[in-house]
């Protein structure tokens, strides 16, 4: 339902919730990154808050990484939203 993105559910959270949603949402995102790969469209609006847990929609967009160029996970594109430059090309 609508009202379950999080985008939307998160409006009416408590601080507490809050920090569970985002918890959950960061943990998510380790756990595509942790598979090898990036969603790519990982955002509240592809997030939905569903009785207490945070469920991941929009798969169409997750890719691979290349196995010669997996970024660290703090410098990864579903937590910076931006992709790496290509290997031997200057940033």
């Amino acid at each position: 339902r609508e009202e379950q993105r999080l985008d939307v559910a998160a409006r009416t959270m408590n601080e507490a919730t809050r920090l569970e949603a985002a918890q959950q949402a960061l943990c998510a995102a380790w756990e595509i990154y942790d598979l090898g790969y990036a969603h790519r469209d990982l955002h509240g609006g592809n997030l939905f808050w569903v009785n207490g847990r945070i469920m991941v929609t929009d798969l169409e967009t997750v890719e691979p990484f290349p196995p010669d160029a997996i970024p660290a996970f703090h410098a990864s594109y579903d937590i910076v939203a931006r992709r790496p430059p290509p290997p031997h090309q200057p940033s």
